[in-house]
């Protein structure tokens, strides 16, 4: 049976450049590029889990805008993630506290990163809605 990981990730844009950060080497896919965000929660919703875990691992706080869209994607080790995409605010400055880096890059300079396969499937969706 596969196992089924849910998860949220935010799109958070500053003009034509959006935040990214580089995982914790440390991590499950460490020395990789994504959009922040993270695993939900049991029971937890996913704008709360957006929040929290960006609250965690940059220390901001934010607001959770619209659902960009929702991803699935199966990686070699068979764990599926479907991952929700939201349009995210904040005011504040993003520090690495559970990440290596923060970063923020246009969508040219992030698909030119090694990026997150599951992450790397919204930048179509992001460059049509961000023309």
């Amino acid at each position: 049976m596969r196992e089924i990981v849910f998860a949220t990730a935010a799109v958070i844009r500053s003009g034509k450049r959006y935040l990214v950060d580089l995982r914790s080497f440390d991590d499950a896919h460490g020395g990789l590029w994504e959009f922040p965000g993270g695993k939900l929660d049991w029971g937890e919703a996913p704008r709360d889990c957006l929040v929290r875990e960006l609250s965690e691992e940059l220390g901001i706080k934010a607001s959770v805008g619209k659902l960009i869209d929702i991803i699935s994607h199966v990686y070699p080790n068979g764990r599926q993630f479907i991952i929700a995409f939201y349009e995210c605010e904040t005011d504040d400055e993003p520090m690495p506290m559970e990440c290596e880096r923060v970063e923020w890059m246009t969508l040219r300079e992030i698909g030119e990163l090694d990026l997150l396969d599951a992450d790397r499937l919204i930048l179509g969706t992001l460059a049509e809605a961000h023309r």
